[in-house]
Parts: C-alpha cells; sequence; structure tokens
C-alpha cells in the first residue's frame, strides 16, 4: 500500500474530525486493522502527524476538559507570495514618484521588499534617477538676475574687473525646511520619465 504524502497544513477543522474519527475508532480500545491508514490517506497525512494530533488532543481534554487542536502556526509565516514581473510593475508605477524616493518608502508603499525593490534596479527593470530643479524664469528675471550679478563687480585701478571675493557674506543653510529639494532621488520603471520640477528661484523656495 502506498505511503500517504504529508499535508504542510491541516485546518483546524481537519484536525478535529480526524481527532474525533480516531476516538469513534479507539471506542473499544484498539482500532480496527488497516482504519488508521485509511484515515491517513484520506486526509493526506502521515501515522506520526496522525500520532501527534491524537496526543495533543487528549493532553488537552485531560487539561482543560475538551481537545484544544488550533493551528500553533503563527500568521505571516511561510514563503511570501511570488510577485511576477508584471505585478511588480503594477505595483510600483500606482505610486507617485514622490513616494519612491528611497528604498524604505517604496517597499512601505508597494508592499514589495527592499530586496526584491533592489534586484530589480540590478536588472536594469528600474532605474536610480536624479531630479534637478530648474528654473522657470520670465525675460525680466533673467534681466534681475543679471543685474545682480553685475553689482559683484569690482574694479582695479589699472581698469580690469574682477569678482567681488563675498568674504564679508554668511550663508546660512535653511534647505531642510523647503517643500523640495533641488536634487531630489527617485526609483523609476525603465520606461518611466523622470519628472520635471520647475520653480522661479532654487535660492528662494517656499518653507
Amino acid at each position: 500500500m502506498p505511503q500517504a504524502t504529508t499535508v504542510k497544513r491541516l485546518t483546524d477543522a481537519q484536525r478535529t474530525a480526524i481527532f474525533i474519527r480516531m476516538s469513534v475508532m479507539r471506542s473499544n480500545g484498539r482500532a480496527k486493522p488497516g482504519a488508521l491508514q485509511a484515515l491517513c490517506e484520506e486526509f493526506g497525512v502521515t501515522r506520526q502527524a496522525m500520532s501527534k494530533i491524537w496526543k495533543r488532543g487528549t493532553d488537552t481534554t485531560a487539561s482543560h476538559g475538551y481537545p484544544v487542536l488550533d493551528s500553533m502556526i503563527k500568521k505571516k509565516s511561510g514563503r511570501r507570495v511570488t510577485l511576477d514581473r508584471a505585478s511588480l510593475e503594477a505595483r510600483v508605477k500606482a505610486h507617485t514618484a514622490f513616494s519612491r524616493s528611497t528604498f524604505r518608502a517604496l517597499a512601505a508603499a508597494t508592499g514589495v521588499s527592499k530586496t526584491t525593490l533592489w534586484r530589480l534596479v540590478k536588472s536594469k527593470a528600474m532605474k536610480r534617477c536624479t531630479s534637478r530643479l530648474k528654473p522657470m524664469l520670465t525675460q525680466k528675471h533673467k534681466h534681475v538676475r543679471l543685474a545682480y550679478c553685475k553689482t559683484f563687480l569690482r574694479r582695479h585701478r589699472n581698469g580690469t574687473l574682477y569678482w567681488h571675493d563675498m568674504l564679508d557674506y554668511v550663508h546660512i543653510a535653511e534647505k531642510w525646511f523647503y517643500t523640495t529639494k533641488v536634487n531630489r532621488r527617485y526609483y523609476l520603471w525603465s520606461d518611466e520619465d523622470v519628472p520635471a520640477r520647475k520653480c522661479q528661484s532654487k535660492n528662494h523656495i517656499i518653507k
């Protein structure tokens, strides 16, 4: 007779049914020859698994007054569901580029592990791009900027021009309070374009 194959996981109802069937078989002291083997084949478990269910059921009946055969496997256990390339692409593209600036943010948004995302980058399915903030200037803005730059021109005694060294200026970095960054990194799919970002002046970004 072929040996029964082992089922990785039994439901609570299946374990309870096995224990009840075994209790009925053993009501007269011993089960009939071949009865336990037939039960193993019916539920697709081995004799060892059947023995563990019987022992756990009898032990919990003695301590609780009734058999406790609930699953002891923790939640979120076992191998993760494997996603194909199309599913991964759909998950990544479903979120805006702003939420894809780091592996951690992208993993939290898509539910895909950081290791899988890194493998996608290594296989060229995804790309790591940098979006640089570009000025959106009118002709008036350009003239004002040029006039401002001219204020830093100095003239030697011989008439030649030179730039002011600006050693009497103090620049304070306030970029942590800006609504965006001059350079922002994005993880995009291979066929996606880098987001275009523009502002009037990258030195005066809104806080």
